[in-house]
């Protein structure tokens, strides 16, 4: 009967031990990250404080700008498009859409046509294909090949 007491469900419906975050969250960051596992897909920052205050979890309002401190500071938090975040844990990697672009890019040994960054890059981000067709003129970090693909331009040091 001791256990039993320890026991309990949380807002989404999940059992644990009662002291456990993911059952009775305790900051901010511990419901910003309840609502984000339990939507599966990235949330505005103000969606968040919103879903936080209407869950209730406890008597403390979320504010957006809170939220949006919390979800910069953490790493297991990635920003995905504009003002939308995603956990980490989904796969999600940080780093501006022409960072994305290059890993891609290199992880694929070869140098990739468009669509097939632009595809890639969609997985990643919830962005616009202008935006990433604009990361994709950084001369700085891309070339074109002869047949129309992008490679990460090799930066050789300026021999003196």
């Amino acid at each position: 009967m001791q256990a039993a007491k320890k026991i309990e469900q949380n807002k989404f419906g999940l059992w644990g031990i009662n002291d456990w975050r993911e059952i009775k969250p305790k900051t901010i960051n511990d419901k910003i990250y309840l609502i984000l596992k339990n939507s599966g897909k990235p949330m505005h920052f103000a969606e968040i404080a919103d879903r936080i205050n209407q869950i209730s979890f406890d008597k403390k309002k979320a504010n957006a700008a809170t939220v949006h401190n919390e979800l910069i500071l953490d790493e297991k938090y990635i920003l995905v498009g504009r003002g939308l975040y995603g956990l980490k844990e989904w796969g999600y990697q940080k780093g501006t859409v022409a960072d994305v672009i290059e890993k891609i890019i290199a992880e694929s040994g070869q140098p990739l046509n468009r669509e097939e960054i632009i595809n890639k890059v969609l997985e990643q981000r919830i962005v616009k294909k202008a935006t990433i067709n604009l990361a994709l003129m950084n001369r700085d970090k891309f070339e074109v090949t002869g047949d129309g693909k992008y490679k990460i331009k090799n930066n050789k040091p300026v021999s003196e």
